[in-house]
């Protein structure tokens, strides 16, 4: 898990995945998107060797924004019988990824003067 201090308006953000077998993005508790599976044998496979592209933009807030990247490998049915039980040296499993954040810098506003705040009655 990551928290990343956005210090002004997210203009833009993406995380690109590959996973062995399965891998998902949430942002701030919210699930972005994900790769692969851990009960499909061919998505599973897919992930593998794809990179999967997903955006993060809608989900950004200025501020703190928790990243967590959850992975799972797949059951042992997905090892074509080299092990059971299966071990990480029997099956092993991983994610590689990279993300770009973008955001436009935070701009402190002039207070109000007072004197436009004043009527005429």
């Amino acid at each position: 898990m990551k928290t990343i201090d956005i210090p002004g308006l997210p203009t833009s953000g993406l995380i690109s995945i590959a996973a062995d077998d399965f891998a998902e993005v949430r942002v701030n508790s919210v699930l972005a998107g994900s790769s692969g599976s851990t009960t499909d044998y061919g998505a599973a496979g897919a992930a593998q060797g794809s990179i999967e592209v997903i955006d993060l933009t809608p989900f950004q807030l200025g501020g703190n924004n928790v990243i967590p990247l959850r992975a799972q490998d797949g059951p042992v049915a997905f090892t074509g019988g080299r092990c059971d039980p299966c071990t990480n040296s029997g099956n092993p499993a991983g994610v590689l990824f990279g993300s770009s954040i973008s955001f436009t810098a935070a701009t402190q506003s002039a207070p109000e003067s007072w004197g436009k705040f004043k009527t005429t009655y």
